[in-house]
């Protein structure tokens, strides 16, 4: 059985977010066998490189001569990364590509595997993890399984009648949040949806004693490099 993880960012201000996932995909590694870890492949998505240019082109044309540069630019990537997950009408939207691409970036490894022989993880980072969820209702193949981090999924299930639903198929969601991190939510147990409650499992990251995970956004970026998370999310992926 092949298992491929794909791993999402969340927002960025970045153009190249570059080996982002490196410390967790190795820190998972660490804690699993050798012969555990050569049955996974890992893929760090970078949906940045879709939607920076055009972002940093408007950007640059409406926002030229005006003061707070610095705001501006960050209202036009990374308040844009969530703006362009919305969907539009027509089918014809930057949500249509970011699914094209994950689906891309899975598929060789899919045709690799072969037919009902691998199992598709996802791991998402605030915003990341949003759009993994959603990517489960739209994508080629099927999740196994997801696991989000910092998750601002409570955010958005007020805009769902019935407080949002579970993608059909999907064999766990495990959920990593922090009490310091504002951003991230508790789900299990507490989420309107009594469907989502009553499946998704928390996993609440312990505080260190890192001077940074002590500030306002120190706490919402722990997830990557803490031994407590990647010694849970090995366990989850070698037991299913």
């Amino acid at each position: 059985m092949i298992n491929i993880v794909a791993i999402s960012h969340g927002v960025e201000n970045t153009d190249n977010p570059g080996e982002y996932a490196r410390g967790l995909i190795e820190g998972i590694k660490s804690k699993m066998t050798l012969r555990q870890f050569e049955d996974f492949i890992f893929i760090q998505l970078d949906t940045n490189q879709l939607f920076q240019p055009r972002q940093m082109e408007i950007y640059k044309k409406v926002e030229k001569g005006l003061r707070r540069q610095f705001l501006r630019k960050l209202k036009h990537t990374i308040g844009s990364d969530v703006v362009w997950s919305n969907r539009s009408k027509s089918g014809n939207d930057a949500w249509s590509q970011k699914v094209n691409y994950i689906n891309q970036m899975i598929d060789p490894h899919v045709r690799r595997a072969g037919e009902k022989n691998y199992r598709i993880h996802l791991i998402g980072h605030s915003q990341g993890s949003q759009d993994l969820l959603e990517y489960c209702f739209d994508c080629t193949y099927p999740a196994y399984g997801l696991i989000t981090m910092g998750s601002p999924i409570s955010m958005k299930s007020g805009t769902f009648e019935d407080w949002g639903h579970l993608p059909k198929g999907l064999g766990y969601w495990h959920n990593f949040y922090n009490t310091l991190d504002f951003i991230g939510s508790r789900l299990e147990k507490v989420h309107p949806s009594k469907e989502i409650a009553d499946f998704v499992i928390d996993h609440e990251v312990p505080i260190g004693w890192n001077p940074l995970e002590w500030t306002t956004l120190g706490p919402h970026c722990c997830f990557w490099k803490r031994d407590f998370v990647h010694r849970t999310i090995a366990t989850i992926l070698v037991s299913g």
